[in-house]
């Protein structure tokens, strides 16, 4: 009896105990989901308030502006994404009737972003291609300006008879010919060396302009595969939290 009476007494103690844990752990864990909620409508705004920044004004026929806001769109989906699992904690557990209203309209909102970053996938690919097209023309156009002008330069050369005048004006442009070299040279001396130095110019400028070109693209290539795997990433994830949140 002693023993049957001991082991009673022990195991009301631990239920008494454990429904005022469960009272505390309960009050607290309300006044927590509120405390998260209140945040995550706050990380909302602030990305709601990022996206009108980024999007303002409109140049939706600009590649280059349409792949910078494609990619801020991806880089800013983490406050978005830490907002809406915020919102949406805790059910219907602490909220009142209005909130509810508003956390419907939030779960098709989910729905139709999941959707819109899966779709700015072909998107992104193809501004990808415009900008790289883009960059080729811009590239080649300052590379044709530059060996125009060292052509001029070289006809330039040409027209020079007296040394006097070609020292002087390689002397001016002491860019391609060093003047302790001019010094006491023929003129058909002075000419070559000035065609030689114009022509390694030139080649620079175009290995120069390859290497550019080259490096643009492996840039551009980087940016496009990370924001296009990051929008794939977040329709995924996006579409989770809209299908595990139901109960809205």
């Amino acid at each position: 009896m002693t023993k049957l009476y001991y082991r009673n007494s022990q195991k009301y103690h631990q239920v008494q105990t454990q429904d005022r844990e469960n009272q505390v752990f309960g009050f607290s864990f309300t006044n927590s989901i509120v405390t998260l909620r209140i945040v995550g409508y706050g990380l909302l705004v602030l990305w709601l308030i990022d996206i009108a920044e980024i999007i303002y004004p409109i140049q939706l026929l600009n590649a280059i502006w349409s792949f910078q806001v494609f990619g801020q769109f991806v880089e800013r989906i983490g406050v978005l994404l830490i907002s809406l699992c915020f919102i949406f904690f805790g059910e219907y557990k602490a909220r009142a009737n209005w909130e509810l209203v508003i956390v419907n309209g939030l779960s098709m909102l989910t729905l139709a972003l999941a959707i819109a970053y899966f779709l700015m996938i072909p998107l992104g690919i193809t501004n990808t291609i415009r900008i790289a097209n883009q960059t080729d023309q811009q590239i080649s156009l300052q590379l044709r300006e530059n060996i125009e002008q060292l052509d001029r330069l070289q006809e330039e050369v040409a027209t020079y008879s007296d040394p006097k005048k070609l020292e002087q004006f390689i002397e001016i442009g002491d860019r391609f010919i060093k003047r302790s070299d001019a010094k006491g040279s023929s003129i058909p001396e002075l000419r070559t060396e000035a065609n030689s130095q114009i022509e390694k110019e030139a080649n620079e400028i175009k290995l120069q302009a390859q290497k550019t070109r080259r490096q643009r693209k492996v840039n551009l290539l980087k940016r496009s595969l990370k924001w296009n795997l990051g929008a794939l990433i977040s329709s995924v994830l996006l579409l989770l939290i809209w299908a595990n949140n139901s109960w809205t």
